[in-house]
């Protein structure tokens, strides 16, 4: 029955994927809606794992503006296992992470100014929440953009995919 109960949350979880209604599961991340029912901003739950439990967001095409929020629940400081959100068209990935960790943590591990930069938090810790919203008309259709931590150590594997749909 468990079994058939994962296979059923998985399939669940897809379906949601699919239809832009990214990602309501419990655990993964809280959604709210706008004025016209859409959903138009994320929060992301982290902890002091390396990592984003949501491995896509799809941003409904009537979102004039999004909204990605940080809610960082870990026992670590942030010196120890913080996490900043920084979202990069996908083929700027590895040049924005080599940039970020050369601007160091004073910068949030971002080079400041780096206009391959288009949306991006600071750095958060055990308690601490952050949030960035971005104008969807930067989104281009089409095209694969990535959202990652470009803290150190962290962007291999720390990371997902931004679409709008």
């Amino acid at each position: 029955m468990f079994e058939k109960m994962t296979v059923f949350t998985r399939a669940l979880a897809l379906t949601i994927s699919l239809f832009g209604l990214t990602y309501a599961l419990p655990s993964m991340a809280q959604t709210s809606l706008d004025s016209s029912g859409n959903v138009c901003r994320i929060v992301l739950t982290l902890n002091d794992a390396p990592r984003f439990k949501v491995p896509e967001i799809i941003i409904p095409s009537q979102c004039s503006t999004f909204t990605v929020a940080l809610d960082h629940i870990g026992r670590l400081p942030k010196s120890a296992t913080g996490h900043n959100w920084v979202l990069v068209a996908s083929p700027d990935l590895n040049a924005v992470t080599r940039e970020g960790s050369k601007a160091g943590v004073a910068s949030d591990f971002v080079k400041p100014g780096d206009t391959r930069v288009l949306a991006h938090t600071p750095i958060i810790g055990r308690g601490e929440q952050a949030e960035v919203s971005f104008s969807t008309s930067i989104l281009a259709p089409n095209v694969t953009y990535t959202y990652l931590s470009t803290v150190d150590g962290q962007s291999a594997v720390m990371r997902g995919i931004i679409r709008r749909f």
